[in-house]
């Protein structure tokens, strides 16, 4: 636009001469030949109307390259009270980290690839407080105005982050990896999304695979009238020093895609509210305005330079290399354990984007949103949606009835267990309609604990589940979670595994607690199973002691665990041709052992390898379901004992040979839950496994299912979080 064009070359005048120079400016505009005055804009009569595009080119910054290019601005012009067709999120001015950080500058990343995402799509999202003693400051180019998106699979992330106190952290900027398209219909038992199906030319790169984590659900006309909210997952790796993933939600998203044809734009009210201005910002609730960030997850590794420079989809390159993106991240290493429940929401809400069901004006609130209200726009075509004003009424005399409250039945009380227990405790036993039931997930007696899966089921016409909340035991602190949430059927799915260096627990606690609202009256047992396991997965017997509501308590035991018979040994054996002397008589030294996968009864498919110091591969075998391995004939010197196998970190340890005989050198256990193989357990293999969760193999993949057993479950959640942060080789 030409009155953009002479913005930003009057920047760049004003960066070289002085602002006092008026004569030199005032020369330099005319022999730039623009012919631009403010006397020649039309500032009258902009109050309560449609912002011209020369007020709308006035928002600008100055990005890292020394380019000027359009940023963040209100839905109301603070000058001349004009409102704008699109809004941006959250005030970067609220940012605690602002003076160093600086106001975004929209399309300077895509620009280094020669990528122009258009301005509207620009949202910004702001936390002084995550909670975890961080604030953070993420841009993201999600517009849901437009078809393309469905077919678009990088879009710019933008993420600033620092201490409480705004000290910086991370300054990057990244083309991000969102995957490909799906339709967000339904599949199976109408529950889940259609995953396993890609929209046409939607990604490329790689093959399209249900399972993987980064993805664009988008509504589609063929299923825009019954599920209408979109959700984004994007992956971002930069330098490998900086992993992020989160789903970035949209409620109300304006238009619906074409599967096959991403040129038609259709307009989400068109399938919702067929009376409302589709075509209108402010005549539809289908804006693209009510938007959430669900569990950001990210990790930071850095042991080298806080400062370095990557092309814009985060690989190294060198500085001056064309496009380079200078990146910042803090060499003080620090991790947000992923938690995959609704505990880690930010959302909007009116004028404040904030966490969860907390007080909107609260610590953790997004800062700066959608400001309807006092400052909103004086006369917006359709009315102002995010602020109505009711017509005044006289309310009409009334006679209170009366009321007499409901009596109180206290929690029963249940002898205090001696066995190993998962006890429900349901609080208060007796509540009127409307009103809350805590259910307290606990346990008794127990031993090196480290994850606890549960399934609750109450009768849904007398419950309904609303939320959860930690325990002493499971927390956002200490450890992840799967949360299914309350389903229409009374059936609840809780997940939580530990995390390292986090130790088992022992003894008596909360692992959490259900929260649910009274729906009818009526009775209503509270029916759980449960399945704990230790650090290495294995199961740990409980005794299930039930509650009910307006009921009596129901104690069960669970049947008893079959034993696997044990498996006859079959060692493999492997002798070693010697490599010295031929004349020199080889030795009889024997270095053997066992190696085991972390929680599996069957360790065949191990390889089992014997390495000079200089990585030379001397003798490997693969191992059979006992595990055992042999090496013989081995001669003198220093060696290293390795087993790898796929979704485990490969595991070694060295070996000193001098005497001739056997060297046993006892039992190597694989890490579990590298189950992208990447030498690394992160939160893309706690992705992968939090999003097949509860699932069987198939449709879930193989490598979710990390004990085998054909099912993704408590078991392979707690492999990942007891190895979580470790990377190969793991010397033992």
């Amino acid at each position: 636009m030409k009155n953009m064009t002479f913005l930003r070359q009057l920047s760049i005048i004003r960066s070289r001469i002085s602002i006092r120079s008026l004569s030199l400016l005032t020369l330099a505009i005319m022999i730039l030949g623009f012919g631009f005055s403010a006397a020649a804009q039309d500032t009258t009569n902009l109050q309560g109307q449609k912002c011209p595009t020369w007020v709308h080119d006035l928002h600008t910054t100055t990005g890292p390259d020394g380019k000027v290019y359009a940023t963040w601005h209100p839905p109301v012009d603070p000058t001349y009270g004009c409102w704008f067709d699109h809004e941006h999120g959250s005030d970067p001015r609220q940012y605690v980290g602002f003076s160093w950080a600086g106001m975004p500058p929209f399309t300077y990343t895509g620009m280094q690839v020669g990528i122009a995402e258009p301005h509207e799509g620009f949202k910004v999202y702001v936390s002084n407080d995550d909670l975890n003693g961080r604030a953070f400051m993420f841009i993201i180019h999600q517009g849901s105005r437009g078809a393309k998106r469905a077919f678009t699979q990088f879009h710019s992330v933008d993420m600033f982050m620092s201490d409480r106190s705004g000290n910086k952290l991370v300054q990057i900027y990244t083309m991000a990896d969102f995957g490909y398209g799906s339709p967000n219909c339904s599949g199976v038992g109408n529950e889940t999304p259609a995953q396993f199906e890609a929209i046409p030319n939607s990604g490329s790169g790689y093959p399209f695979d249900g399972h993987q984590p980064q993805r664009r659900f988008v509504p589609t006309v063929g299923c825009a009238a019954t599920r209408a909210y979109e959700t984004w997952t994007p992956i971002v790796n930069v330098n490998n020093v900086f992993k992020f993933m989160a789903t970035f939600d949209i409620d109300n998203p304006s238009t619906v895609a074409d599967p096959n044809d991403p040129n038609v734009t259709h307009f989400m009210c068109e399938y919702r509210n067929q009376n409302e201005d589709c075509a209108s910002f402010y005549g539809t609730r289908w804006s693209g305005n009510k938007r959430n960030i669900i569990a950001p997850q990210y990790d930071v590794t850095n042991r080298g330079s806080a400062e370095f420079y990557t092309d814009a989809y985060g690989k190294a390159v060198a500085q001056g290399t064309p496009g380079a993106i200078k990146q910042y991240v803090t060499n003080n290493g620090w991790s947000q354990r992923p938690c995959y429940c609704n505990n880690d929401v930010f959302r909007p809400q009116n004028t404040w984007l904030y966490k969860g069901n907390a007080d909107p004006l609260g610590p953790t609130a997004l800062l700066g949103g959608f400001p309807f209200g006092p400052n909103a726009p004086k006369q917006p075509p359709g009315g102002n949606p995010g602020n109505p004003t009711p017509a005044p009424t006289t309310p009409a005399p009334t006679t209170p009835a009366p009321t007499t409250p409901a009596p109180t039945t206290p929690a029963p009380t249940t002898p205090a267990p001696t066995a190993p227990s998962l006890v429900v405790n349901v609080n208060p036993a007796t509540a009127n309609v409307g009103e809350t039931v805590n259910v307290t997930i606990g346990v008794a007696n127990v031993t090196n604990l480290y994850g606890l899966q549960t399934q609750c089921v109450v009768d849904a016409n007398v419950l309904t589940g609303v939320s959860r909340s930690d325990g002493d035991i499971f927390n956002t602190s200490n450890s992840f979670f799967v949360d299914t949430n309350f389903q229409s059927d009374g059936k609840w799915i809780v997940a939580a595994a530990r995390l390292q260096p986090n130790a088992p627990f022992s003894g008596n606690g909360v692992a959490y607690t259900l929260s649910y609202s009274v729906k009818s009256a009526g009775s209503s047992s509270v029916t759980c199973s449960a399945l704990a396991v230790d650090s290495n997965g294995n199961e740990l017997t409980l005794e299930i002691i039930n509650g009910s509501f307006n009921g009596g308590i129901v104690v069960t035991t669970p049947p008893p665990t079959e034993v696997t018979p044990s498996l006859e040994p079959t060692e493999p054996v492997v002798t070693v041709e010697p490599t010295g002397d031929p004349a020199t008589p080889p030795s009889s030294t024997t270095i053997s052992g066992v190696v085991s996968y972390q929680n599996r009864t069957d360790n065949a498919g191990i390889i089992v390898s014997l390495l000079t110091p200089d990585t030379t591969v001397v003798a490997s075998v693969t191992t059979g379901a006992d595990g055992t391995f042999k090496f013989e004939n081995v001669l003198p010197g220093t060696y290293g004992v390795t087993a790898v196998a796929p979704q485990h970190l490969l595991i070694g340890k060295l070996v000193e040979v001098t005497t001739t005989g056997v060297i046993e050198i006892g039992t190597l256990t694989l890490p579990a839950g590298d189950t992208d193989n990447s030498g690394v357990i992160d939160l893309v293999d706690a992705g992968l496994v939090g999003g097949n969760f509860n699932l069987v193999v198939p449709p879930a993949p193989t490598t979710a299912d990390l004990n085998g057993d054909s099912v993704v479950d408590i078991r392979d959640l707690v492999l990942v979080g007891s190895n979580f942060g470790l990377s190969a080789p793991v010397i033992q």
